[in-house]
């Protein structure tokens, strides 16, 4: 069997002043001048890393054809506002319009849709609460902070309902400016929610026209990935190859979180469903098809042919999936010249495909071959993935139009808990304590906002327009630090360059109102295109924008643009001072979203090995919600691990231990999906050795549970577990067949390679943690446990 990738080589533990799990714990007294002398270079690089980030620009994320909907919805009020004589009116409801525009431009459709009726509710709540508040400063302080709080749990839940706590903000900081009695301010968030509503209404006028859109790129991408991975020899063979199969993974879980967030209930949201599920089969296909080929013996004549073969089928299975990627990001109705161009592409690899086949069962029936068994079993994997992509062929040829035949088998699949839109109360109750850097967050910013609010307001700083030095900070302190400066530079720059451009062309033109729409027309939709291009050029779009906006109500724009470009500097350099004051360094989430990581790994494994000693136990849709867990659990992980080591070097974790148990909780995904991909595949064989493999099961089980322990809780690992001796008994077992006349067969041989494989890797873990030198060597004890391990099930 191929062999992963070794886990990066683990520096000597007693070199470190630190413990790799808890920092907090140290072997000798830290040199005071260098941690002196260091403090100058840890913010140092810190602004030089948010430097660098401020120049970063993504083409890709460029919104130019949505923006021209958002900008529709903001125009329209204002310029009737202007031709009217109802200037006012219309600059609020421009203004709901405003805010409702940029909400989710790079979410579905339909999440987009929720997303925008929240923001719509979150907007006209906040208007009203900030114009009343307004003249009472102890009450406009006293809702910053709840709002401050809420917009930072919000974070927790998901993405979308992070937006309606950044919208809703956005909106109470800036009608705190404007002081109204109740029914004024119940007339003004009236108008902003009917800006809100107009874009709303708009949104649903063009759904039918992009309904499906970003689903369709989303699974485009994971069919193309297929069609990258079908073409390795070898998954494991190096870096570049182990990068393919992170890039499909990602592309599962995007493609998971939108046709799951989106909850299409419609026949073609069904078939996007079904085609995600035939990916991730055929991801397991392809992988038990590269391990049968790992084992051909290729330097002997028959087999040699049959290699040839087995290149010829991975070439057109990758033009297969080239072709259904094609025929998903296709919009065009049947009969189309496109469509007829994919057609003949696709029948000219399944003639290709069918011809390899042809060969390699004349190499089967040659009385000359050799392992026939072998070659029994890469034909029935062949025929398996024919057989599946006939069917996602069918259904991706026809996704515009489904027919019912193609969704007769389509299976339902359960809706993962921590996708769903409405779970908002059970995930802020879990992050509702201290331990939670959601929660810790929330508290900071509350304080921040609270803070800069009492600044602004108090006589004895008269700063005009201090809201946004409110707006600034909140914009600004993120939860993680390379985040916040990045985004304080960011802002602080376009800000600067978008009061510069601001004074030229009011300087210049002196524009009537009929100009400024125009004016207003073109920034707003440059500001919109931008949001995701690149933070600086955002910000330098939408100072232009909102200070013209403002010009139709305030004489004085030039003051204004003064105004907004201290107050902003003051806003992110407040924010970037708590921060420094206040830090919430990722290091504390590393090892718990490494553990829950391990946990799923755990549970993957055991249900996985389960089905194997215990037939007819596979349940494939607890297996599919697995499948998902891990690689929300890996890029989580992963992610966690990236911004801590981004983080100054004094406040990171410890470089080898992280980076060493991803690798090593990558190597065990990967053994644990070659086992289950040969179960699926090989329909659930039955195992000879199922004593023993039910022992490694428990046993493997028990280990992963104590490293899970010491990573939750950061104390050392107590106690070894009896892996080794569980291993060898497997061995023993595959021994005993073969002397016994048995055929030894080939899932029996893989499990026990893949066995060794993880305890190979469990090895180098236990290397990794802290713990007695019992616990360093999974070998020490090689004694078999006597107890029979009725279940395995923690």
């Amino acid at each position: 069997m191929s062999k992963r990738n070794s886990v990066p080589a683990v520096k000597d533990q007693q070199s470190s002043s630190t413990d790799p799990v808890n920092p907090s714990s140290s072997t000798g007294m830290p040199d005071v001048s260098t941690q002196t002398q260091s403090l100058f270079a840890v913010w140092g690089g810190m602004f030089q890393q948010a430097w660098q980030g401020t120049w970063r620009f993504d083409r890709s994320k460029i919104t130019s054809q949505q923006a021209i909907r958002g900008l529709v919805g903001f125009i329209l009020p204002l310029a009737l506002g202007v031709a009217t004589g109802h200037v006012v009116e219309g600059v609020s409801i421009a203004g709901g319009a405003s805010l409702l525009a940029a909400v989710g431009l790079n979410l579905s459709n339909r999440v987009r849709l929720r997303t925008m009726v929240l923001c719509s509710i979150g907007i006209a709540l906040s208007a009203f609460v900030g114009t009343v508040t307004s003249n009472n400063t102890l009450l406009a302080i006293l809702a910053t902070g709840v709002w401050g709080f809420g917009a930072g749990m919000l974070i927790a839940v998901s993405t979308p309902m992070s937006v309606v706590g950044i919208q809703s903000m956005i909106t109470l900081i800036v009608l705190s400016h404007f002081a109204l009695d109740p029914l004024h301010a119940a007339l003004q968030a009236s108008l902003m929610f009917a800006g809100a509503l107009f874009e709303l209404i708009l949104e649903l006028f063009f759904t039918p026209w992009r309904r499906t859109d970003l689903e369709r790129t989303a699974l485009a991408t994971v069919y193309a990935g297929l069609a990258e991975l079908v073409t390795v020899k070898d998954i494991s063979s190096n870096e570049k190859n182990l990068q393919k199969l992170d890039q499909l993974r990602d592309a599962l879980t995007q493609a998971q979180s939108m046709l799951f967030e989106g909850r299409d209930r419609s026949l073609r949201g069904r078939v996007f469903l079904a085609l995600y599920g035939d990916a991730e089969r055929l991801r397991l296909f392809i992988l038990t098809l590269h391990n049968l080929r790992y084992n051909l013996n290729e330097e002997k004549e028959p087999l040699q042919h049959c290699g040839r073969a087995l290149d010829q089928i991975f070439q057109a299975l990758s033009e297969e999936f080239t072709a259904i990627a094609r025929y998903l990001e296709s919009n065009q109705p049947k009969g189309k010249k496109r469509l007829s161009n994919i057609d003949a592409a696709e029948a000219e690899s399944y003639q290709k495909l069918m011809s390899a086949l042809k060969d390699l069962k004349q190499v089967q029936s040659s009385n000359a071959a050799e392992d026939k068994d072998l070659i029994a079993g890469i034909l029935a994997s062949c025929y398996k993935i024919i057989n599946q992509l006939r069917v996602s062929r069918n259904l991706a040829r026809h996704w515009q139009s489904p027919r019912k035949q193609d969704l007769a088998k389509v299976p339902s699949y359960p809706r993962p808990h921590w996708l769903r839109f409405y779970g908002v109360r059970g995930t802020l109750k879990v992050n509702f304590t201290f331990r939670s850097a959601i929660f810790r967050h929330a508290i900071r910013l509350a304080v921040t906002l609270m803070f800069a609010t009492a600044l602004y307001r108090n006589p004895a700083f008269p700063i005009g327009r201090g809201y946004w030095i409110v707006l600034s900070a909140f914009l600004v302190l993120k939860p993680d630090l390379k985040t916040t400066f990045t985004r304080g530079i960011a802002r602080t720059l376009g800000t600067l360059f978008g009061a510069v451009i601001t004074t030229l062309l009011i300087s210049l033109l002196r524009p009537s109102l009929e100009v400024l729409v125009v004016l207003e027309i073109i920034f707003a939709y440059l500001a919109f295109s931008a949001l995701f291009f690149n933070y600086a050029i955002f910000s330098m779009f939408t100072t232009v924008e909102v200070v013209i906006l403002l010009a139709f109500v305030t004489p004085q724009p030039l003051i204004t643009v003064a105004d907004r470009a201290i107050d902003t500097l003051l806003g992110g350099v407040l924010a970037l001072v708590i921060f420094a004051i206040w830090p919430t360094w990722e290091r504390s989430q590393v090892y718990p979203n490494l553990a829950r990581r391990l946990d799923t790994i755990r549970r993957y494994f055991v249900a996985v090995m389960e089905a194997f000693v215990y037939p007819g136990t596979y349940n494939s849709n607890y297996i599919a919600q697995l499948h998902r867990e891990l690689r929300l659990t890996h890029s989580n992980a992963d992610a966690s691990v990236q911004r801590a080591l981004q983080e100054p070097e004094r406040y990171r974790v410890n470089v080898d231990l992280a980076r060493g148990l991803v690798g090593a909780m990558d190597n065990l995904s990967m053994s644990i999906l070659t086992l289950e991909a040969y179960l699926v595949d090989n329909d659930f064989p039955t195992i000879t050795a199922r004593y023993e493999l039910a022992l490694f099961t428990r046993e493997v089980n028990q280990a992963l549970l104590l490293l899970g322990e010491t990573l939750h809780e950061k104390h050392p690992l107590i106690k070894p577990a009896n892996v080794q001796g569980a291993l060898r008994a497997l061995e023993q077992a595959e021994k005993s067949i073969t002397a016994g006349h048995y055929i030894a067969t080939i899932a029996q041989h893989m499990i026990v390679e893949e066995a060794r494989q993880i305890v190979n890797t469990l090895d180098v873990m236990l290397q990794l943690l802290p713990g007695p030198p019992s616990a360093q060597d999974t070998s020490a004890d090689t004694n078999v446990p006597e107890a029979v391990p009725n279940a395995v099930h923690s």
